[in-house]
């Protein structure tokens, strides 16, 4: 998917369609529909993603590759401790606007994966470090 198509703008192609009762074309009207195997939901022009980091890698850093609709790939990265959907917003790399000549953002909500359990060593290591 190219991000330059306006997704929400119908495409006519004037007296392309079927002919209509005096012989004439009728006109011929694309609406355009994105292909929802993207990694990303679509709402307005922004594109939504989420991923999954680890208990570990929220409180030291982790890193990770976001491939773009346009396959671009940009890194989304923390060095800080990060909380449960924790949002990072890229600005204008979401959807095109044809009506505000502008483009969309795209949205990553950061999960944190915590563990069902802990062993009694790691219940140990957490009492005694926070």
């Amino acid at each position: 998917m190219k991000k330059s198509i306006d997704i929400y703008k119908n495409i006519i192609v004037h007296e392309k369609g079927l002919p209509i009762l005096n012989g004439n074309n009728g006109n011929l009207i694309i609406k355009i529909k994105v292909n929802s195997d993207l990694n990303f939901k679509i709402k307005n022009y922004n594109l939504y993603q989420n991923i999954t980091v680890s208990l570990k890698e929220s409180l030291i850093g982790f890193s990770r590759g976001i491939i773009l609709p346009d396959k671009k790939i940009i890194e989304i990265h923390s060095n800080l401790p990060i909380n449960n959907d924790t949002l990072r917003i890229i600005e204008s790399e979401g959807l095109y606007d044809s009506g505000q000549k502008t483009y969309g953002n795209i949205i990553i909500k950061i999960k944190v994966l915590l563990p069902s359990s802990f062993t009694l060593d790691q219940k140990s290591l957490i009492a005694q470090n926070f």
